[in-house]
């Protein structure tokens, strides 16, 4: 402590007020370099593991910080909304999962036509700071008919992610 004392044995407010400016500066700078580091962590898509074993399907870039994944697997739909759940209650803790959509039951033209969707799961993967997010979402469904067998996704389940993250 001897360097904030000065020549005459005293504390010198000079050297002081030196010490707690560069202190201060030190922070500024730290601050204003941690700020900037994070803001930049959103500048990427919030990356949800895929079901274990799903294929992808296809990767679409809608936009410059926009994409969709999807992904095809022999899973249940039940499955994968389990799995996705698990998921989204370890990156946030919270107690709301998955949403089915219907509710129960599924849509009424599934009963008719085979191209329709019956039901599907929603889950939000969202990451927020200050001025900026990231968000992923998860869309399971169960695959349905097509006459093109390439887009015939019948007796699989498609998993998509849809992210958006800031630019």
């Amino acid at each position: 402590m001897s360097f904030i004392v000065g020549k005459d044995g005293d504390i010198s407010l000079f050297r002081v007020g030196t010490l707690v400016a560069i202190v201060g500066i030190v922070l500024v700078v730290g601050g204003v370099a941690a700020y900037f580091l994070d803001q930049n962590s959103y500048r990427v898509p919030l990356d949800v593991e895929p079901y274990p074993g799903a294929e992808s399907w296809g990767n679409i870039r809608e936009a410059g910080a926009t994409r969709r994944l999807v992904f095809l697997t022999s899973a249940t739909p039940e499955e994968v909304a389990a799995y996705y759940d698990e998921k989204l209650r370890a990156l946030d803790g919270a107690e709301q999962g998955c949403e089915r959509i219907p509710a129960s039951g599924e849509v009424a033209a599934a009963a008719t036509d085979r191209t329709v969707v019956p039901y599907w799961y929603k889950c939000l993967f969202q990451r927020t700071g200050l001025r900026s997010s990231q968000l992923t979402t998860v869309t399971v469904q169960p695959g349905v008919f097509s006459a093109d067998p390439d887009l015939n996704t019948e007796g699989k389940t498609v998993i998509e992610h849809s992210q958006r993250w800031q630019p």
